[in-house]
């Protein structure tokens, strides 16, 4: 029997909220081949950013002008600046990146479930990128929740059981709350996705 590694795919909100911001430092294309992205690898210490790709060889056009993924593997990713290495793990590889402080911040409010806290430039660029990548529905959906609007917010009051008797006292749905939760650390490790699955020879 070999011991294969599988992994398991559940999309993070770091892809949503964070791949647009780390867009600026490393290119993102190859979008329908980007299976998911990671906060850390194996280690919460890390100061990273993680790309996994499905892997596609394929490649188009002749010498000097060749298009695929594997082209942008080479001339985008692993010439970055910010580039630490790679796993392969056949079916998907595993790009692994440093991250500047200023992504840093950006990636500790998401952690903290801060999105109205996010500059204006980084919420434009947010919203920008999910327009591109999954429609208007999406985006707008995002746009909502970055700039907690009022409708809903109103709808989020409602689903929460707001206004509420706690204690004794009448509560209305909390000003400063956010509109989506915060991210979930455990989620964003790429370790905890990883399972040994044993095959035939």
């Amino acid at each position: 029997m070999i011991q294969r590694e599988k992994i398991e795919i559940k999309v993070n909100k770091s892809k949503i909220y964070f791949t647009p911001l780390f867009n600026q430092i490393v290119p993102v294309s190859h979008f329908k081949l980007l299976k998911n992205t990671y906060f850390w690898y194996d280690d919460y210490k890390e100061d990273t950013f993680c790309l996994l790709y499905k892997f596609d060889g394929k490649v188009q056009g002749s010498m000097g002008s060749r298009q695929g993924f594997t082209v942008y593997e080479k001339t985008e990713l692993m010439t970055s600046d910010y580039f630490e290495g790679f796993r392969d793990f056949g079916e998907y590889v595993l790009y692994m990146f440093n991250l500047p402080e200023e992504l840093i911040e950006y990636r500790n409010l998401l952690i903290e479930g801060k999105y109205s806290k996010l500059s204006e430039k980084a919420k434009v660029l947010i919203v920008q990128f999910n327009l591109r990548m999954y429609g208007p529905n999406d985006a707008n959906f995002i746009k909502q929740i970055l700039y907690k609007d009022e409708k809903l917010r109103e709808i989020k009051a409602e689903q929460l059981g707001y206004p509420m008797i706690v204690g004794g006292k009448y509560e209305e749905f909390p000003q400063d709350a956010e509109l989506a939760s915060a991210l979930t650390p455990e989620n964003e490790l790429f370790a905890n996705f990883i399972t040994q699955k044993e095959e035939e020879e």
